[in-house]
């Protein structure tokens, strides 16, 4: 928080689901289940550069994110591209079948004073909004 002040940037918190994980794992078993998770964790590294970035696994097929963005637009552009990304996984790794993810992102600008606890929370109401709206889609913060 104190880098996204200095610098005037966003700071964005993402919360990731895996879409329908539960089903993945009673159809394919949990080997594969955990062969997907093992793929989305790495292309969250992957696309997660910065020194400054940072992924988290919450606990089953939950991710967390943070990270700067210059914009409102530049920190969106991240997690939908990570987001098309995810579709195409089954392509480069031995996936049983197709994932999609469904994310929250909340978009914390540096007048804003907004305790860890709290912001988890909104993250993860944006995340149950993406759910239940269709599901593989980011829902972000006005």
């Amino acid at each position: 928080m104190s880098s996204a002040n200095r610098s005037h940037d966003l700071l964005a918190l993402v919360i990731i689901d895996i879409d329908h994980f539960k089903g993945y794992n009673d159809t394919f078993g949990h080997p594969a289940g955990d062969v997907a998770l093992v793929a989305l964790a790495n292309l969250l590294k992957i696309q997660m550069k910065r020194g400054n970035d940072a992924v988290f696994r919450l606990g089953g097929e939950e991710f967390a994110l943070l990270y700067q963005g210059k914009s409102e637009q530049a920190a969106v552009k991240l997690i939908e591209d990570i987001r098309v990304a995810v579709e195409s996984l089954d392509q480069y790794c031995n996936l049983e079948k197709k994932i999609t993810i469904s994310a929250g992102l909340l978009l914390i600008n540096s007048k804003q004073n907004i305790a860890v606890e709290s912001a988890y929370k909104l993250a993860d109401k944006l995340l149950y909004q993406a759910k239940n709206s269709g599901r593989n889609k980011v829902v972000t913060s006005n």
